[in-house]
This record gives C-alpha cells, structure tokens and sequence, in this order.
C-alpha cells in the first residue's frame, strides 16, 4: 500500500461524485502540462476544474497524490494496451 500522503482519500460512488473526481484529474494533467509540476498548485487544479479547493480536498490530500493517481493511470493504461496488443496476435 502506498504512503498514507499519496493515497485518494475518498472514492466516489455516486455518478457525479465519479466525473467530479474525473474532471479534477483531467485539470491537474493540463495544469502539471502547462505549468510544470512545482507551479501546479491545488488552488489552480481546482480553479481548472471549475471546482472549489474544498471540493479537491474531499478527494485528495494533496497534490503528490493526484500526480500519483494520474501515473497510476497511465501505467495501467499502458498495461491493458500491450496487454491487448498481445491477444491480438501478430499482424
């Protein structure tokens, strides 16, 4: 289990509470893209995502654990397309 710091404090359940959660990642990837990740501040992922701070902290503690959760994804991205890449057989 990772570090206590980097963990999602909270997972949602509800359908809205699933695209909240969605768009403050899809804001912290361009915010982390345009301003680097040391300028990529919660207040300004939040702002991104037309959210309140409040709203952030309900889901993360902070900004290490979003970084964190979008590498995650991206690596388990990576996985499942080599991963269907591999049952496809050769071309």
């Amino acid at each position: 289990m990772p570090d206590k710091r980097l963990r999602p404090l909270k997972t949602p359940g509800q359908l809205r509470a699933v695209e909240t959660r969605q768009r403050l990642l899809d804001a912290a990837a361009r915010v982390f893209s345009e301003h680097g990740y040391s300028a990529g501040t919660t207040n300004r992922i939040a702002a991104a995502a037309g959210h309140s701070i409040g709203s952030l902290y309900q889901y993360f503690p902070n900004k290490d654990a979003i970084l964190a959760e979008l590498v995650g994804a991206h690596v388990r991205a990576g996985i499942e397309s080599v991963e269907r890449g591999l049952t496809a057989g050769p071309l």
